[in-house]
């Protein structure tokens, strides 16, 4: 009789779905902010580690862990840019893109990587160009493209798209 008034209760059955979910999102949001701080200071590690576990690793786009996943992913791989370390960047903008392949800071990561990767720069080259052409808005982009036209000699193109879209402080 408990089991079946319970399941006729709609008010607690809300209340417990409330909880487990509460509960779900907490397991994630717990770990970020210690994840964060630590790509703040360049460490790389730890983040990869946690994306590493069963739990975040089975976590996909539309699950409602996926934010504090992205958030993580998104970090590590501008804390990996920020240390140079394009081939652990190929690796972890690859994954994030896997997970959600409409996201365009995963795209601009990706192609960053790419151009900075020996055999695959002329890949890296034309997808940042062809994504900067689709969203021009992209502040990665932006940032990615136009380094890219620095680093091909096109000093004029680069400093003219550069003054129209970054800000002073963009080196």
């Amino acid at each position: 009789t408990l089991l079946f008034s319970t399941l006729n209760n709609k008010a607690l059955i809300d209340e417990l779905g409330k909880a487990w979910v509460n509960a779900y999102q907490e397991s994630y949001s717990s770990e970020v902010p210690e994840a964060l701080v630590k790509l703040q200071l360049g460490q790389t590690d730890h983040a990869i580690n946690l994306l590493e576990q069963s739990d975040w690793s089975s976590v996909r786009l539309g699950d409602r862990g996926y934010r504090f996943k992205r958030q993580i992913l998104s970090n590590l791989c501008r804390t990996l840019y920020n240390n140079k370390d394009y081939h652990r960047l190929l690796y972890w903008a690859t994954a994030w893109q896997l997970l959600d392949e409409r996201d365009v800071d995963a795209i601009a990561y990706n192609y960053e990587a790419l151009r900075q990767t020996d055999g695959r720069r002329k890949e890296g080259r034309e997808g940042l160009l062809d994504n900067f052409k689709k969203f021009p808005k992209n502040e990665y982009l932006q940032r990615f493209y136009v380094w890219a036209l620095f680093d091909a000699g096109e000093v004029e193109q680069a400093t003219e798209l550069a003054e129209k879209y970054l800000s002073p402080d963009w080196v």
